[in-house]
């Protein structure tokens, strides 16, 4: 079976799925989908640290879905994203 690849929305390198951090827009709200199973409009983000600063401190998920987060949003996520 051949693996699944996805690019990271903010480095925008390739890699396999299953290495990467799936982030989905559901309700006007961002969840972190560690089972890969959550329905709406998703996201893959490196598990590399870097990128996930990036990914907050610039705000990326507000261009790559079209919508502004609040702050309070993304700090959910940095809380959330340190656990994994």
């Amino acid at each position: 079976m051949k693996d699944v690849v996805r690019m990271c929305c903010v480095c925008r390198k390739k890699q396999v799925k299953s290495l990467m951090i799936r982030i989905v827009k559901q309700n006007n709200s961002l969840e972190i989908d560690n089972n890969k199973h959550l329905t709406g409009k998703a996201c893959y983000v490196c598990k590399d640290k870097n990128c996930v600063d990036i990914m907050i401190n610039k705000k990326v998920l507000n261009r790559t879905f079209k919508q502004n987060y609040s702050c309070e949003i993304y700090d959910k996520l940095r809380e959330e994203l340190l656990d994994i």
